[in-house]
Formats: C-alpha cells, structure tokens, sequence
C-alpha cells in the first residue's frame, strides 16, 4: 500500500510541476526532459506514470475539468437568448488554469 501512494505521489507532482511549467513556458517550449528534472526524476521514471508529454496536458485537463465540475455542481444558470451573458464566461478557463498555478 506504501508503494502505491509514493507511485500516487510521484504522479501528481509530475503534473504539478508540469502544469507550472506549461503555465509559464508553453507547451510547446516544455520538454518531458525539463518536467523529470523539475520533479528530480528520471525520464524513464516519468514514463513510467505517463507514455507522453500530450498524456501529462490530458490529465491536467481532465483534473481540472472534474475540479470545475465538483465547483459549479450546484450553481444555477439562468441563460437569456441575449449575447451578454458570453462577456461573463469569456477567458474562464484561463481564469482557472492562473488560479490553479497560483494555489501551487
């Protein structure tokens, strides 16, 4: 059981780290070379919780779509046919990938 929470641990701070990175570098300009060494991990080690860099970015997306699920569960929208509710929901998810890099 020990070993499968330090697995566990080793996993969320590859995305972690490299939801940090992605924020200020891009992902384009982040290899999963500078991730392993963020963690202070080996590449093969890394490859070991994800086969690729885009599988590390789905996991993050998918993290964070679940935490924004879990968020708005309870929030009642009332949509008018008018446009002006869009200027509201524009930029939300980059509202919320800045939040999340900020809680790290």
């Amino acid at each position: 059981m020990k070993q499968a929470s330090k697995k566990e641990d080793t996993k969320q701070r590859i995305l972690d780290e490299a939801l940090r990175l992605f924020s200020q570098s891009g992902y384009d300009a982040v290899s999963v070379e500078r991730i392993a060494s963020a963690v202070g991990i080996k590449v093969p080690s890394l490859y070991k919780h994800f086969k690729s860099k885009q599988e590390i970015f789905d996991a993050i997306v998918a993290e964070t779509y679940r935490r924004y699920d879990i968020f708005t569960d309870g929030i009642d929208v009332h949509v008018s046919e008018s446009k002006a509710d869009e200027k509201v929901f524009d930029g939300i998810s980059e509202e919320m990938l800045a939040k999340k890099v900020d809680s790290l």
